[in-house]
């Protein structure tokens, strides 16, 4: 006497193929760092999250520099960012460079020696800034920047903030 047995949905076909054809792409060319899919690795998360309103695909150095006509210095290594556009456009860039290359670029931005205060990044970005730091501060076609330094080691950890009060430079014709 035959078993009835009970019968398996059966999967699409163009399922079984799209299945097939993704496996397979990942199987031959898996991305080196899957994290960074919709982002730049040197980016901090948003801290305005879902809301977070972005200049062009939010590249440091093609998008968001260029908002406040500056240059990271030379010999920048090691760097991280993460930039809030409301209610002011504000960027957050932390990296290492020798403290030649960073008093080249306080001396090309116009950055004195000011009284230590608290950057307010936002918590998410980790930075932990003793107050040993030196802290520079000026201003440049309309913006102003914060420069904080840590040169307790080698290279020197700088932790730059910039606001910009006016509107976004724009970078046609620069």
């Amino acid at each position: 006497m035959p078993i009835d047995r009970p019968t398996l949905p059966r999967v699409p076909t163009w399922a079984a193929v799209t299945a097939l054809v993704l496996a397979a792409l990942l199987g031959c060319c898996p991305p080196a760092r899957p994290w960074t899919w919709f982002g730049e690795d040197r980016q901090y998360p948003h801290a305005d999250g879902f809301f977070h309103i972005s200049r062009g695909d939010d590249d440091l150095e093609e998008d968001l520099l260029p908002i406040y006509g500056v240059e990271l210095p030379c010999g920048v290594a090691d760097v991280r960012y993460g930039n809030l556009q409301e209610p002011i456009n504000e960027l957050y860039v932390r990296f290492v460079a020798s403290m030649a290359c960073l008093d080249a670029f306080r001396a090309d931005y116009g950055l004195s020696p000011v009284d230590w205060e608290d950057p307010s990044a936002p918590d998410m970005y980790g930075w932990h800034i003793s107050t040993s730091a030196k802290m520079y501060s000026g201003d440049y076609d309309d913006n102003h920047l914060y420069l904080y330094v840590e040169d307790t080691q080698t290279p020197p950890v700088a932790y730059l903030v910039l606001q910009r009060w006016g509107p976004p430079k724009d970078s046609v014709g620069r």
